[in-house]
């Protein structure tokens, strides 16, 4: 890699197979999650560290942390820290549903972007895709504690299905808004 346009801008790291909700058309249902959601085999958090070492010796800016569902980890929020105290740029890919007033602060402090998945605005249809009651309802306080936090801090982000595609200048609204 010569120039710099060649190298890697940001590692996306899967750091467990674990999910709170069931969405239908979940990706890793069918790869590295075959085992089923609940799977046991994640990385350590020692293991984990030393990648995020191997990423900042490799030069690379950015971490993106990925799942399942990354809060699920009991450990996630040190990681972040850790990363971010590597001097990396830190990213998490979530759904939303497991951020609290208490992880919202820390991921204020420490993430600098945040990805919240909106698969639909109605609340009893959210619920139903990821099968998890009250979901479109924890993920609303969710962005709610994380909103003005810094600028380009929040995203959102949807799949496309069946069952949402006819809203989806709604989705967009909902989440530019």
């Amino acid at each position: 890699m010569d120039n710099k346009s060649d190298t890697l801008k940001e590692i996306r790291f899967e750091v467990t197979r674990r999910c709170n909700c069931k969405c239908y058309f979940c990706h890793n249902q069918n790869t590295f999650a075959k085992e089923g959601r609940l799977s046991k085999k994640d990385l350590n958090t020692e293991q984990i560290k030393y990648i995020i070492d191997q990423v900042v010796l490799a030069g690379v800016p950015k971490v993106r942390f990925t799942g399942g569902e990354p809060l699920t980890r009991p450990d996630i929020l040190k990681l972040i820290k850790y990363a971010k105290s590597k001097g990396l740029r830190v990213r998490l890919n979530t759904n939303g549903t497991l951020i609290n007033k208490n992880i919202a602060e820390t991921l204020k402090e420490y993430a600098d972007t945040v990805l919240i998945s909106v698969l639909t605005i109605r609340g009893e249809e959210n619920d139903s895709i990821v099968v998890l009651k009250g979901g479109f309802k924890k993920k609303l306080e969710a962005i709610n504690n994380l909103k003005g936090a810094k600028p380009n801090f929040l995203w959102g982000c949807t799949v496309v299905t069946k069952r949402n595609i006819e809203e989806l200048e709604k989705i967009a609204d909902f989440a530019y808004s």
